[in-house]
């Protein structure tokens, strides 16, 4: 069960803990900074966070104070943290324009994944809103006998490598929207892998949900709408809950499957479809998930009634949201 979160928002980040059935605020900080990503050791005092344009910082006392990663090189705009679910000194960053950097003394230091920025059609990523080439929003990493790293890219399809990052693949794509038809949009946002089904992936991209059963090989296209955040229950492969939206920004909904994405069902309980603004993150546990609506709130629901409540009224705009271990 959750009993703790990080909240990143337009103005800052904040921790929250569950209390009488309420989240009740701990610890905030980085007050003058726009939160882009947070990922929260599993130790429960150590996070990082990551900005729009002041690059990383980390927490050691549970985000009561922050400090600036003197040894990050890369871009100041980052999109997505991971660190390692077996091994918390491996961290992983995202940034934009599109590149995955690596720690692997808990982030004291960095370097960049050359083998990412060989991948082929690198030059022709793009964001809409952004002149930045690209962008990582998402890095999964899963052990095993060839380590595997997957990143999401928007807008540039998924990549990934089976050996711990020094050579990458990507999905195969025919032009900046097109895709093959057993294949993926290439407006990747975020993805997710149980570890239970590592041939399994589902991905939330501009075209909609889609699934791989043969480690991103072929793809199933299950939903059609704009979709940002995927999450599959922490001890069910089978359950996931998606955050598509009818336009980019808006009109959101929440959506569970209890069959691997066979078949979907509205997860509205407390909440009025269509949202006025879209999911941009899902986060889960085996028994919490959290969606993380822009401009609006992050919406907490237990799965055993996937009844939503908003979590830390009156935070500013969230962007993003982690739980702690």
């Amino acid at each position: 069960m959750a009993e703790q979160i990080y909240v990143g928002t337009e103005r800052g980040l904040f921790r929250l803990a569950r209390e009488s059935g309420a989240w009740a605020l701990q610890a905030s900080g980085l007050g003058d900074q726009e939160i882009e990503a947070v990922a929260a050791h599993p130790d429960g005092q150590h996070a990082i966070a990551g900005t729009h344009g002041a690059g990383l910082f980390m927490t050691a006392d549970g985000g009561e104070s922050w400090e600036p990663i003197s040894g990050w090189q890369g871009s100041p705009y980052i999109r997505s943290v991971s660190y390692h679910p077996l091994d918390p000194t491996i961290v992983r960053v995202g940034t934009e324009p599109a590149r995955v950097w690596r720690s692997r003394d808990g982030g004291a230091t960095w370097a960049e994944e050359n083998g990412f920025t060989a991948l082929p059609g690198c030059a022709e990523w793009f964001l809409p809103y952004s002149p930045r080439a690209g962008a990582v929003r998402k890095i999964i990493m899963l052990d095993g006998a060839d380590p595997a790293v997957w990143a999401a890219i928007e807008v540039g399809g998924l990549a990934e490598s089976r050996n711990d990052g020094e050579t990458w693949g990507i999905s195969e794509k025919i032009g900046q929207w097109e895709y093959p038809a057993d294949g993926l949009h290439p407006d990747v946002h975020s993805i997710d892998i149980h570890p239970a089904e590592p041939d399994t992936i589902m991905a939330a991209t501009g075209g909609g949900v889609f699934r791989s059963t043969d480690q991103g090989q072929s793809w199933r296209h299950l939903i059609d709408d704009y979709t940002r955040g995927v999450c599959i229950k922490a001890d069910d492969p089978a359950t996931i809950v998606v955050g598509p939206s009818r336009r980019v920004g808006r009109l959101g909904r929440m959506m569970v499957s209890n069959d691997g994405g066979d078949t979907w069902r509205d997860a509205e309980q407390n909440l009025n479809f269509p949202l006025d603004r879209m999911c941009e993150h899902i986060i889960c546990d085996a028994q919490d998930v959290f969606a993380v609506v822009l401009d609006d709130a992050v919406y907490h629901a237990s799965f055993t009634n996937l009844a939503w409540q908003p979590v830390g009224n009156g935070l500013p705009s969230p962007t993003c949201a982690a739980i702690v271990s």
